[in-house]
């Protein structure tokens, strides 16, 4: 009788496990008339697709929730990384703003920071559903473009506008002088009870940094 208590006991404290993994945002969501990519302050880009990529590589073109995070209780079991893609063609730029407004839909059971950066693969490859486990891992890496820290008592449902920094102006006013007709950002989730800021450097930090290096080394010849 102990022995079967015991069993019980450890089952039920295996699928609390289970459950307790479920930490995600954007949970059972789609397509939202109130979602867009804001320009300068006035220009609104509706998204042209959206979706999520699954660890595996797997990104179905037919499901447009963008959950970000890891769940338990999907159909997938892992960590999913989302996308947002935007028509370019109808926006000569400059650029010199940007945000995303993204309705929150499902904050599960944790508070964290979701991550958005940049997205250097095939914009059509990735809304295809051939970006395989390198889009995976680009919509979760790179130049940083912004966060958002959500908490699953407050968040869910409701929209929040994310100010996207100076990486992403560059990357749109690079995309508008190569004439691409569209452009694509990646997001990923971390759960965590406080905002942490992204630890990637911005591409102004990066030629600081080579500047810096670039003064060293003459100095160093120098003195060689």
């Amino acid at each position: 009788m102990i022995k079967r208590l015991s069993i019980a006991l450890a089952t039920l404290a295996v699928a609390a496990s289970a459950q307790a993994a479920d930490q995600f945002i954007f949970g059972f969501s789609g397509p939202n008339a109130g979602n867009y990519i804001t320009l300068n302050g006035g220009t609104n880009l509706a998204f042209v697709d959206e979706g999520w990529y699954f660890e595996d590589g797997h990104h179905d073109t037919s499901n447009t929730n963008y959950i970000v995070g890891n769940c338990s209780s999907c159909s997938y079991k892992g960590e999913y990384r989302n996308w947002f893609a935007v028509d370019l063609t109808g926006f000569s730029g400059p650029v010199t703003s940007a945000s995303i407004r993204l309705y929150s839909y499902s904050v599960t059971l944790t508070s964290g920071n979701y991550y958005l950066n940049d997205y250097t693969g095939s914009v059509s490859s990735l809304i295809a559903g051939t970006g395989g486990l390198s889009a995976f891992a680009d919509l979760g890496s790179g130049v940083s473009y912004g966060y958002q820290f959500y908490q699953s008592a407050t968040d869910s449902y409701q929209f929040f506008t994310i100010a996207l920094n100076s990486g992403a102006v560059d990357s749109l006013n690079a995309a508008i002088a190569n004439h691409e007709s569209q452009w694509a950002l990646g997001g990923s989730f971390a759960a965590g009870d406080v905002p942490v800021p992204p630890p990637v450097p911005e591409p102004a930090t990066y030629a600081f940094m080579l500047l810096g290096l670039g003064v060293v080394g003459a100095i160093a010849r120098r003195r060689g």
